[in-house]
């Protein structure tokens, strides 16, 4: 190229970097120069450039780069250096070119999460089974291409094999334009554990209190037998309210547990349907519940 040029050829391409990221897919970067333009010219030149969003096979010393290759960046920038001095640079970043398919090629797993869920049982107990959770990104798509492979409604399986989980299911998938014009697409997708694991909450009365069989509730009584208190000597305050069958009663007095098991005042009287939901044929305890826990 001339001192002072006014246009750029293919010839006047010099090539400042050549780079590739082994770890991201198609992630080579060609930043080449063209040196020695008259100042005044460079603002239309740019300007005219600017319709131009990606070369096929571009030049850079004087050979090509193989493949198409989109416009990353432009810049203007002054030289000052010997015979160049007084001329501007014209400096092009670009990026190698488009996919059109979301594929494993264009694809990184940029998040992978397992958390544990609660399955609740009741208010003191609830299984925890874990729910792994990997995002995905589809990088370097064209614009022209997303009516075609947005959504992605395929490939449901997790990266990494999960042999005792459930067939994962698409959570969320989304896409998003990179400054260098490019598109990104996002996908979320989960899956469930097919095993879990019972847990029970730190509460007052331990969750579950099972009525004692050996001393049925009887209609009109006032009190109850109840047993299987994590604390053997709990104490059943006055006013916690506790569900025996679908049936409210309010305890009326605080009740000391004797090895886990407890005499419990209650109100209103025992009614008929909760003496016949305790009476069961084989004499097995039945659960009640408190549900003011404190």
């Amino acid at each position: 190229m001339g001192r002072f040029a006014s246009a750029i050829v293919d010839a006047d391409w010099v090539k400042e970097l050549y780079s590739e990221d082994p770890q991201n897919p198609s992630s080579k970067v060609l930043v080449r120069a063209a040196y020695g333009l008259l100042r005044y010219q460079t603002p239309t030149l740019l300007n005219n450039l600017s319709a131009t969003k990606s070369y096929a096979d571009p030049y850079a010393d004087k050979l090509t780069i193989t493949g198409t290759w989109r416009v990353i960046k432009r810049e203007i920038r002054a030289v000052n250096d010997r015979e160049l001095s007084g001329s501007d640079v014209l400096v092009e970043t670009l990026g190698q070119g488009y996919f059109t398919t979301l594929s494993a090629s264009n694809k990184l797993v940029v998040k992978y999460l397992v958390e544990a869920e609660e399955q609740n049982e009741n208010a003191w107990m609830y299984y925890s089974r874990n729910v792994a959770t990997e995002t995905s990104r589809y990088i370097n798509v064209s614009a022209d291409v997303l009516a075609t492979t947005f959504p992605k409604t395929n490939e449901l399986t997790l990266s990494t094999t999960l042999a005792t989980y459930d067939t994962a299911w698409l959570a969320d998938q989304w896409y998003e334009r990179e400054q260098d014009g490019s598109y990104s697409v996002y996908r979320t997708l989960k899956a469930r554990s097919l095993t879990s694991t019972l847990v029970t909450r730190a509460v007052q009365y331990g969750g579950m209190v099972l009525v004692d069989t050996a001393q049925l509730p009887m209609e009109g009584d006032t009190h109850v037998h109840v047993n299987g208190f994590t604390k053997q000597t709990e104490v059943v305050y006055a006013n916690a309210k506790l569900i025996i069958g679908g049936e409210s009663y309010r305890c009326t007095a605080n009740a000391t547990a004797v090895a886990g098991a407890a005499t419990v005042n209650v109100s209103p009287e025992i009614s008929a349907t909760t003496e016949a939901y305790a009476d069961t044929a084989d004499l097995s305890a039945v659960q009640i519940y408190f549900e003011a826990l404190t």
